[in-house]
C-alpha cells in the first residue's frame, strides 16, 4: 500500500482568464495563506490556510472552487492470473478492500495443524521459515506429506492463508504471513488425540505462533482436545476451527469455548448445505470451489468448512498486522460485530454472527 499524507492542503481553483500569480501575490500579502505550489499547467494552486482566511478568499471572484487535497491510496490488486477469474471468495467477504489497509506482515506466525504441507510448493517456498514445523504422525521434524498424491488437505488449507501474493504465479493467499506446519493427521485426512494434542502443545509453546488453524473435527470431544485448546488460549493464540461438514451439530474442537467456529458459505449466497450448524457458529467464510495449492506445484478445487477456516485465520492474520496487541477475544468480539448479518436477522445457527468482512474487521482492529 502506498499513502500520501497531505495535512490541510487545499486546491484552489481559478477561472480560464484569473492572473494567478496576481492572486498569489494579493493573498500572500492579506491572508494567512501559504502557497505551497502551482499546479502545472492549470489555473491552480495548493494552498495550505485556516478556515478563516479559506473562508475570505472564498468570495473572490476570480475563484471558480476550493477543496480539499484529497488523500488516495493505491488500490492494491495482485497479479495472481487466477485472482480474479476463480478466487470468488476473496471479493465475497472485501478481503480486496482490506489489503488497501494492508497485506500482511511475516512477523504472524500462523500454525497450521493438519495433514502435512508441502513447504516446498512455489507458492508457499517463501512463506516457511527455517523451521518448518514437526510431524506428529511420524515423530520426525519434516512435516511434508508422506504420500503427495493424496495428502493434498494441509498443502490447500496453507494456501488459503498465505500463498505467495503478486508473484505472477496461481493463486493469492489471504495475506502474507509465516507458516508453520505441524502434521498430525496422516495421509487417510485422520488423526489421534495424541498427535493433535502434541501438536497443539507445539504451536502453544512457540512464542512466535499467533493463530492456530485446525481443519479438523470429530463428532464428540475429549478431555485431551480439551485441554490442549484452553493450553492454547491461556497462551494468547487465537484459535480457529472448521465447524464440520455433516450438516449436523458443530464438530469438536469447534465447538469447545474459545475456538472461533467456521461455516461454510456457498457460491449460491448462502450457507453450504453440508456446513454443520449451532449456536456454536461463530461466522461463516467462503468453503465451497475454493481454488489453492496442493503438492507438487499443483493446485485444485476442494469444498467444505476445512476451507472456510482458514481464509478467516488469514484474514485474523491481516487484523493482528495492524494491531498486534488483540486478545483472542478481542479478535472473536471484532469478528463477529463487523460480520454481515446474512441469513436470520442477528446471530442464528447457520452463520452465527454472519459472514466475515475482513476489510471492517481490520479496520475495526486498528481502532482498537
Amino acid at each position: 500500500m502506498i499513502e500520501f499524507i497531505i495535512a490541510l492542503q487545499y486546491i484552489v481553483r481559478f477561472d480560464e482568464k484569473a492572473s494567478v500569480d496576481a492572486f498569489i501575490n494579493d493573498v500572500q500579502k492579506q491572508y494567512n495563506v501559504r502557497v505551497i505550489k502551482k499546479v502545472r499547467n492549470f489555473p491552480a494552486i495548493v494552498v495550505d490556510a485556516d478556515s478563516a482566511a479559506l473562508e475570505k478568499i472564498s468570495t473572490d471572484k476570480r475563484i471558480r472552487y476550493i477543496q480539499r487535497n484529497q488523500i488516495y491510496r493505491a488500490l492494491y490488486i495482485p497479479n495472481d492470473p487466477y485472482f480474479i477469474s476463480e478466487q470468488w471468495g476473496h471479493f465475497v467477504v472485501f478481503l480486496n478492500r482490506a489489503w488497501d489497509i494492508t497485506t500482511g506482515n511475516k512477523n504472524i506466525v500462523i500454525a497450521v495443524i493438519d495433514e502435512g504441507v508441502d513447504y516446498n510448493h512455489v507458492e508457499l517456498i517463501n512463506q516457511f521459515g527455517t523451521t518448518k514445523g514437526y510431524d506428529f504422525v511420524d515423530d520426525d521434524p519434516d512435516p511434508a506429506p508422506d504420500d503427495p498424491d493424496n495428502e493434498l488437505h494441509g498443502t490447500h488449507v496453507a494456501g488459503i492463508i498465505a500463498a505467495t501474493m503478486n508473484n505472477s504465479i496461481g493463486i493469492s493467499g489471504a495475506g502474507n504471513f509465516t507458516l508453520v506446519a505441524y502434521r498430525a493427521l496422516d495421509e487417510s485426512g485422520a488423526g489421534t488425540s495424541d498427535n493433535i494434542f502434541e501438536a497443539m502443545l507445539e504451536a502453544a509453546r512457540n512464542p512466535d505462533v499467533r493463530i492456530v488453524n485446525m481443519s479438523l473435527g470429530a463428532s464428540t470431544g475429549d478431555s485431551l482436545m480439551k485441554e490442549g485448546i484452553d493450553t492454547l488460549l491461556a497462551r494468547g493464540k487465537v484459535v480457529i476451527a472448521a465447524t464440520g461438514n455433516d450438516g449436523g451439530p458443530v464438530n469438536y474442537p469447534a465447538a469447545f469455548d474459545g475456538v472461533i467456529g467456521v461455516a461454510a458459505w456457498d457460491t449460491t449466497n448462502t450457507i453450504g448445505s453440508f456446513s454443520s450448524r449451532g449456536p456454536e457458529v461463530d461466522v461463516a467464510a467462503p468453503g465451497v470451489r475454493i481454488l489453492s495449492t496442493i503438492p507438487g506445484n499443483r493446485a485444485a478445487w476442494m469444498d467444505g468448512t476445512s476451507m472456510a477456516a482458514p481464509l478467516v485465520s488469514g484474514i485474523v492474520g491481516l487484523m493482528l498486522t495492524v494491531n498486534p496487541n488483540l486478545t483472542p477475544q478481542d479478535v472473536a468480539d471484532i469478528l463477529c460485530s463487523t460480520a454481515i448479518d446474512v441469513l436470520d436477522a442477528g446471530r442464528d445457527i447457520y452463520s452465527g454472527c454472519g459472514l466475515v468482512n475482513a476489510e471492517a474487521a481490520v479496520k475495526a482492529a486498528q481502532g482498537r
